[in-house]
């Protein structure tokens, strides 16, 4: 993927990882670079570049200064040294993220997924200390990215690939803003809420192997998820998404009207249970989702009745192998968070594994400091807010005009929606699965809290979460949001973790409702804090139904993924 800005950046390479001579077997990276401007497209007329050659302040290095996209095109081959003649072929750049994306339109494709991948062992073991690109300002640009997954849907001709948006004044009543103030501090908390509460509906069943599979509705139209920009990844947010079928609660027990909607499919509908709550967003949306699940016999294509989305593009019903959805997540292909988290519901349930984590390695640090159980920290309850009617001014909600349009940029459908933003800070948050060895045990940090929303809905305020933060409209790439979120750590708990690794891909918690993206984020530290609670990361699992924070359910399921075989270990 070529970068969007070309604009001029310096190159720092290495001129100790090898001779300074022209073999680039046994040469360095800097001479290596020298050559390959020579060489570069070495099937054009006129192969190679120009570059300019600077100081660098350290010694072991040479720094160029040298257009951004071929600064990317050299540090993604600098390694590939044995088959060198015909790498210099060839051009790894040669569309942006955004020309894949046009010309995924312009083919006919809705694009489900657009998402820059960075290798984790290429970026441990080939640019950290090997390489570095900066601004002509001397600020650092993030890693470059070492793949690129851009997923399209051909649709038929004439069918909705993407929308066009334009902001109205007005908004139209649909989501409704209240207060609650903290009776502690006196702060005053804002929250909004949906209208009417639904239902996630969704059927399951085990293949002719004994596999889990699920069905989920399929490129279901989400079109304010785009107004959140790009996600710190460097994603694009998907403009239709899979994710469960969903019943607006009529007041009936949810269990009859998830399974009235499946039978409704012609589907044979064998048992039902009801899941545990899950708040989607606490800070600021007062949401409870209750997923009722429904066992069917194996289908696994369903014909949806029309209408549901209100646009021109309405959902398929297919059946997704439950292992696929996991694996997906963990690249970040899957970006509503609810359909990962049945499945892992799913898989402990059944008492089936969830198979491998494919995600960044782990690590956890030995840290000094106790543990807590879980249980007492789930029996407590605590009234810490009530309602006022002072807003404040924290949420912004606006209506959107959103056009549906097809691959000629022909106008389909229209709708007007309404969406929620935070105004100091942009729609992107960093969850933090803080991960530590306490006494050999590996425990995962939980913040024992109070929000408004949980006293909103279950008339007390605590609520055990996961440390997260929105992220200031100024950080717009990892490097520079870990950077912040790790001194609000500091600031806010005493806490002084590092970063580890992405746990998994980002999500959308509420994309019916908020632009917000999600990026789950593995943390260690070498001394655990008593301002959070230290539990034991195998008791956190078993507990993690009981646990409505979407952000600390989801980082509990992935991090025990992740460290899977040495939970099996300990028991």
């Amino acid at each position: 993927m070529a970068p969007d800005d070309d604009a001029p950046v310096w190159l720092d390479l290495r001129d100790d990882d090898g001779d300074d001579g022209n073999d680039p077997r046994t040469c360095s990276s800097a001479a290596l670079f020298e050559r390959f401007a020579i060489e570069f497209r070495s099937l054009h007329a006129e192969p190679g570049f120009g570059y300019q050659r600077l100081d660098h302040p350290e010694p072991g290095w040479r720094r160029y200064r040298v257009s951004h996209r071929l600064a990317v095109e050299m540090v993604l081959r600098k390694d590939y040294r044995n088959d060198w003649e015909n790498e210099v072929r060839e051009e790894y750049c040669y569309f942006t993220q955004a020309e894949f994306e046009d010309a995924f339109a312009r083919a006919g494709m809705r694009v489900l997924a657009s998402t820059p991948i960075r290798n984790p062992w290429i970026v441990a073991n080939r640019f950290v200390g090997q390489m570095a690109i900066w601004r002509e300002d001397g600020t650092a640009i993030e890693t470059t990215a070492t793949n690129f997954v851009i997923a399209g849907e051909k649709v038929a001709d004439g069918d909705g690939v993407g929308f066009v948006h334009s902001t109205r004044r007005e908004r139209i009543g649909y989501l409704a803003l209240e207060s609650w103030r903290d009776v502690r501090d006196g702060r005053i908390h804002d929250l909004v809420r949906r209208p009417v509460p639904t239902i996630d509906t969704l059927p399951w069943f085990r293949d002719t192997r004994g596999e889990l599979a699920l069905l989920a509705r399929m490129s279901y139209p989400r079109p304010l998820l785009a107004e959140a920009g790009d996600a710190l990844d460097g994603s694009r947010p998907p403009r239709y998404v899979t994710e469960p079928m969903v019943v607006v609660d009529d007041g009936r027990d949810p269990e009859t009207q998830a399974a009235e909607r499946v039978a409704a499919l012609t589907l044979e509908v064998r048992d039902t249970h009801l899941g545990a709550p899950l708040y989607p967003s606490p800070g600021g949306i007062c949401e409870v989702v209750r997923t009722s699940f429904v066992e069917v016999a194996p289908v696994w294509v369903v014909g949806e009745p029309p209408g549901r989305s209100g646009f021109h593009t309405d959902a398929r019903v297919r059946a997704i192998d439950a292992r696929q959805i996991l694996r997906a997540a963990q690249v970040g292909a899957l970006p509503d968070a609810r359909t990962e988290l049945c499945a892992y519901a799913l898989f402990e349930r059944l008492s089936q594994s969830p198979g491998p984590w494919i995600g960044a390695s782990l690590e956890a640090w030995s840290a000094e400091g106790s543990t807590s159980a879980i249980e007492p920290l789930l029996e407590d309850v605590r009234a810490c807010f009530e309602p006022c009617t002072e807003p404040a001014g924290f949420l912004e909600v606006r209506a959107l005009d959103v056009t549906e349009v097809d691959h000629a940029r022909r106008a389909l459908a229209r709708q007007t929606l309404e969406l929620v933003t935070p105004r100091p800070f942009s729609a992107r948050t960093l969850s933090c699965a803080v991960l530590a060895r306490i006494d050999g045990e590996l425990c995962i940090a939980i913040d024992d809290d109070d929000r408004p929303a949980s006293m909103a809905i279950e008339n007390s305020s605590r609520l055990l979460v996961a440390p997260a933060f929105r992220i200031p409209h100024a950080h717009t790439d990892l490097p520079r949001a870990t950077r912040w979120v790790r001194e609000r750590l500091e600031a806010q708990y005493g806490l002084q973790a590092d970063p580890v690794a992405e746990l998994g891909g980002r999500y959308h918690p509420a994309p019916g409702l908020t632009p917000e993206v999600v990026h789950p984020y593995a943390w260690t530290t070498r001394h655990a804090v008593d301002s959070l609670r230290w539990v034991p990361l195998r008791d956190a699992t078993r507990h993690a139904q009981s646990l409505p924070d979407m952000h600390l359910r989801l980082l509990i399921s992935r991090s025990a993924q992740a460290f899977g075989h040495e939970l099996d270990q300990s028991g």
